[in-house]
């Protein structure tokens, strides 16, 4: 019994083409907006990657350029053991927020000197060594009688991620504001070269069942659809002029019966 009355449904479902072509439109903008979202998604991934892999390289960047800059300009302030210097010119660059930490030890790797943040941000002394995800740059500090050290960056991740972030996060927003404009776009496409179309051709073929011929079909594109749109146009005089000559055949008919029987 339930599969009669399945059939029924399907059947009425054909009858009267709601289902399928709203199934067609649906199909259509779930296909494209698929494709769109996907296309959009690797777009994104790889400015994302992009972004990223030059944000790393900037770090990598500012850390060479810095301890260059610290290598140069300690090398006399640890000759002559003036500690204010040295702690001035740590001091200049650690302005920069990305660097988390500077080291200066000695020729037997002990610290002599250095700066690094608390958790506030804020400069304390840094005495001990200490671990973590850094960018890191060292480079020998030499005399002009040889090596008097070493100087130590670390560049902290913390701000590059913070902006990686946010950058996933436009990316994202972006994708699902194009996504939404795309989707409301081509479905109004669809609808409009589609569905349309489709819903007029398939009014008039039930008026036609109907036995009214008289109908006119609007649809003018130059496309498959106009092309089927031409088709029913060619149908329909066909029928018409079947129907008028069997019309006069009958009258035909009719007249030789009646002069027969009269």
């Amino acid at each position: 019994m339930k599969r009669l009355f399945r059939k029924i449904n399907m059947k009425q479902d054909v009858v009267t083409g709601k289902h399928s072509y709203w199934s067609i439109q649906i199909k259509i903008g779930v296909m494209l907006l698929s494709v769109a979202t996907l296309l959009l998604s690797g777009f994104g991934y790889y400015q994302y990657h992009k972004f990223k892999t030059n944000q790393i390289a900037n770090l990598h960047n500012l850390a060479q350029f810095a301890i260059e800059r610290l290598a140069e300009n300690l090398v006399i302030p640890i000759w002559n053991a003036d500690t204010a210097q040295i702690n001035k010119v740590i001091m200049a660059e650690m302005r920069e927020r990305s660097v988390a930490a500077i080291l200066v030890r000695d020729q037997h790797a002990q610290i002599v000197a250095g700066k690094t943040r608390n958790t506030e941000g804020e400069l304390v002394a840094l005495t001990s060594e200490i671990t973590g995800d850094f960018i890191t740059n060292t480079k020998e500090l030499v005399g002009a009688y040889g090596s008097l050290g070493s100087v130590e960056i670390l560049l902290t991740r913390q701000f590059m991620n913070a902006a990686l972030k946010r950058e996933l996060l436009d990316m994202t927003v972006t994708v699902i504001v194009l996504d939404v404009l795309l989707f409301i776009v081509l479905g109004l496409a669809v609808r409009k070269m589609l569905v349309q179309p489709i819903n007029q051709l398939l009014r008039i073929a039930r008026v036609i069942a109907e036995g009214d011929l008289g109908q006119d079909i609007t649809i003018r594109q130059h496309d498959e659809m106009g092309e089927l749109a031409h088709a029913f146009r060619k149908m329909m005089m066909t029928l018409r002029t079947f129907t008028l000559n069997v019309k006069t055949a009958a009258d035909n008919v009719a007249a030789g019966s009646q002069a027969m029987s009269s």
